[in-house]
């Protein structure tokens, strides 16, 4: 907890950016030191946003490298889906279409997730599939997500999204 608090006051003073680094160290300090609290894990976490959020350009590789290890050490941790959400809105944002599939396919391939079939892992996967040209497969995800999410807001931004591929007449109702 003391590591903690140490990193808390960094990341509120007033050059975060200035305190990046060390900030990345004592949550790496945590992680290798008190493995088996959960701390660890909302450290993987912490480490993840601060290399998608904090570091221009981004440092993507590493958000993915730290993931894969979050979910290699803590398979069922409670924080995995929640800080595979935030990758994902950061990868999303930044346009890193190949790497929102890869996160997106493994999220909506897993049936034991509770939010595998969720409408915004349907929408990121639809949306990085029309980015990279694969116009095909993005049709019928966005329909997917149409047709079991008629009323959500993600089905209003699936219609605008389908409706405005190439080679597609009209929304779908």
């Amino acid at each position: 907890m003391a590591l903690f608090s140490t990193i808390h006051d960094l990341a509120q003073g007033p050059d975060r950016t200035a305190n990046l680094g060390r900030m990345t160290d004592l949550y790496q300090e945590i992680i290798d030191q008190c493995p088996d609290v959960p701390l660890a894990q909302e450290s993987y976490w912490r480490l993840i946003e601060m290399d998608l959020r904090d570091y221009q350009p981004p440092r993507v590789a590493a958000a993915l490298a730290r993931r894969a290890q979050l979910r290699s050490r803590y398979p069922a941790s409670p924080v995995l889906p929640a800080a595979e959400i935030s990758m994902a809105r950061a990868l999303y944002l930044n346009g890193s279409w190949a790497e929102l599939l890869q996160l997106s396919a493994t999220a909506t391939a897993s049936p034991d997730r509770i939010d595998s079939k969720s409408p915004l892992w349907l929408f990121y996967r639809a949306e990085s599939q029309s980015q990279l040209g694969d116009l095909t497969a993005a049709r019928q995800g966005f329909q997917t997500l149409i047709d079991r999410y008629p009323d959500g807001q993600l089905a209003g931004r699936a219609r605008q999204r389908l409706a405005e591929l190439p080679g597609t007449g009209a929304a779908a109702p």
